[in-house]
């Protein structure tokens, strides 16, 4: 049986200039080189400042919490296998193992707590926990990677050669301690990690009169964890979770100290749930008149499920109500309307206990069929050699609509946008969809893209996969329908030499463990003709995939530019085996949680606005894809 290949789309992975590696701050097994500098793995979020545990965190008390919160998705030993983890277009990160634990700072995962991260489609839990929750939480998490054993040795390790400067309880206070620093100092503590701590004391890594001198490396990272456990003591009676039952014990009673406050009652409908009303308007762009029997659908979804769709008729003026909408904690609305091809949404409300009456707006856009302002911002090309003879060759295309309309296809048979394929191209696949299956269709020198590209920066993304026989030397030649701002090349191995007009070397990025060559090509119209030369590489990766990898995820960073996609994807080197597609493909539910994750983060100043808009508007075209998928 041929084995398939899986797509996910990763938004806004990484923004840099110049040429930098990926973060791994809080996945991968990475033990830092000899001669490493002492410095804390780039991240890829926010990290709060100043922010420490006011009191011991309590890690029974945490387990509550990691049950109702932190289980579904990263399962109950923390082992990334929670029953809600394959809903999930990412693969979530192990964070009860040790060498998951000790790439990041006890701040780092407090802020991704607090705060979220849309890049690993983490949501914040600020508005639900409060901060000793989080810090409790945290404790019970450390106590799956920093199990007894680590401990142990650990604690026999730092009492043999740390005690007698830090003091046998870590406080700084052993009888050859010359201002030797305080581990149970939560302030300070909770913004190390394991691999600086390691990063200090082995010998060619930090200071050499800081230098522990004749331990393993599997030492240095025992003794590491357990002066982490000095502010983090684990609890291992309840690392096994047992999910709580519910109990017949009273509630308890609590005193209203704000019964006599004025309080604004929202109203209820007959099952004495709370409701509201959303109203809306509709603008058009160039004043275009609106239809009579425009009709506007309003979606709800509630976590991964959709639980709304309703739809109502704009009304003369452009307006539109939907009223008696149950309020459900955590659920996301919004409204949609389909006009001239192409379909356009409103701002995402996301429902609370006393949300109230809320307006949003929808604005459309005329169509045209003419492509002239359509530009190619950026496109991704890599080359990948895991199949014998075969080389795959990944597009990752980043469009943008510089125009004020709509660019619609002319009918069914001819697209908004024709890509071409180079001769002896086979096994052509597409992320989330399929030839033939609605959005792209076969053409005589490739496939055509029949989605409505709306006005707006980066407004579109194509990402397609296809095989070239290789047998030494290969000769790729592709005409190109739109201009291309960026062209970057990438190729994971030395055997291989490159070759094309205009190439500009940019270096080499090692992304994950897997080396990366990476070129610039000085391209804006026309065509592009690339040569591979070499022998077929055995093993270009240099890494071992048990049976258990799901896939590889390659980080990509360009040269001087923001890269905004990127492909995750792997091959099973088994010959037989055959992915569940329907694990790795987004659903609907899943982007409209990306698109309140980019909004929160947006609105606590983590990402500019030119950013923001451009990764939303990709969120928007994708969720608007999945829509009329699922429909």
């Amino acid at each position: 049986m041929k084995p398939k290949i899986s797509f996910i789309l990763l938004l806004g992975l990484i923004i840099v200039l110049g040429l930098s590696a990926c973060s791994a701050s809080l996945a991968g097994d990475i033990t830092p080189p000899p001669g490493a500098e002492s410095v804390a793995p780039p991240t890829e979020f926010e990290v709060l400042e100043g922010e420490y545990p006011a009191n011991a965190p309590d890690a029974v008390a945490g387990q509550a919490t990691f049950v109702e919160k932190c289980a579904p998705c990263h399962g109950v030993t923390g082992l990334g296998d929670g029953p809600d983890a394959d809903k999930l277009p990412v693969q979530v990160p192990a964070i009860g193992t040790f060498d998951v634990s000790m790439m990041a700072s006890p701040i780092e995962w407090f802020s991704m707590v607090t705060l979220g991260n849309l890049n690993s489609f983490m949501p914040p839990f600020s508005g639900s926990l409060d901060e000793q929750d989080r810090w409790d939480v945290l404790s019970y998490i450390y106590g799956f990677s920093l199990d007894e054993s680590i401990l142990t040795d650990g604690e026999n390790v730092y009492l043999e050669n740390c005690s007698a400067c830090h003091g046998v309880e870590g406080r700084g206070d052993g009888p050859d301690s010359d201002d030797a620093a305080d581990f149970t100092d939560a302030e300070k503590m909770v913004n190390i990690s394991a691999v600086e701590i390691v990063q200090f004391t082995a010998p060619g890594m930090g200071p050499e009169w800081h230098a522990i001198e004749d331990l393993n490396m599997d030492q240095y990272f025992t003794v590491a964890g357990y002066i982490q456990s000095l502010v983090f003591t684990p609890s291992f009676e309840n690392t096994a979770i047992d999910i709580p039952q519910g109990t017949d014990s009273e509630e308890p009673v609590i005193e209203d100290s704000a019964a006599d406050d004025p309080v604004t009652e929202e109203p209820l409908n007959e099952n004495g749930i709370e409701t509201m009303t959303l109203s809306g308007m509709i603008f058009s762009g160039h004043n275009v008149e609106l239809p009579e029997d425009l009709t506007v659908q309003l979606l709800g979804f509630d976590h991964f499920e959709q639980n709304l769709d309703v739809s109502t008729e704009i009304n003369e003026d452009g307006s539109f109500v939907f009223e008696d909408i149950e309020v459900i904690s955590g659920m996301v609305i919004f409204a949609n309307v389909e006009f001239g091809g192409a379909t356009y949404g409103s701002d995402f409300v996301q429902l609370e206990p006393g949300v109230g009456d809320t307006e949003v707006s929808i604005t459309i856009f005329e169509t045209t069929t003419d492509k002239s302002n359509l530009i190619a911002d950026r496109l991704h090309i890599f080359f990948v050699f895991d199949t014998p003879d075969i080389v795959q060759v990944v597009q990752v295309w980043l469009l943008s609509n510089i125009g004020d309309k709509t660019i619609t296809p002319i009918s069914e048979t001819e697209p908004v946008l024709l890509f071409d394929l180079p001769h002896g191209a086979q096994n052509l696949v597409f992320e989330n969809d399929e030839l033939g299956a609605g959005r792209f269709i076969q053409t005589d020198e490739g496939f055509g893209d029949l989605q409505p590209i709306l006005p707006g920066q980066g407004g579109a993304q194509v990402v397609y996969a296809f095989e070239m026989p290789y047998d030494k030397d290969l000769t790729i030649s592709q005409n190109f329908d739109i201009p291309i701002d960026d062209l970057v090349m990438f190729i994971p191995s030395n055997d291989i030499e490159i070759k094309t007009d205009n190439i500009v070397e940019l270096g080499i990025q090692d992304l994950n463990g897997l080396q990366f060559r990476s070129y610039g090509v000085d391209q804006q119209t026309g065509s592009l003709e690339v040569s591979l030369k070499g022998s077929h590489p055995s093993n270009p990766s240099g890494i071992d995939f048990d049976n258990n990898s799901q896939s590889l995820i390659i980080g990509i960073v360009g040269f001087s530019v923001v890269v905004i996609g990127v492909v995750i994807w792997w091959r099973r080197k088994s010959s037989d085996y055959e992915y569940d597609e329907d694990v790795y493909e987004e659903d609907s539910a899943s982007i409209v949680d990306e698109i309140i994750a980019l909004d929160k983060s947006f609105e606590n100043g983590d990402i500019d606005e030119e950013d923001y808009q451009t990764k939303r508007q990709i969120l928007k075209e994708k969720l608007q894809v999945a829509l009329d998928e699922e429909n």
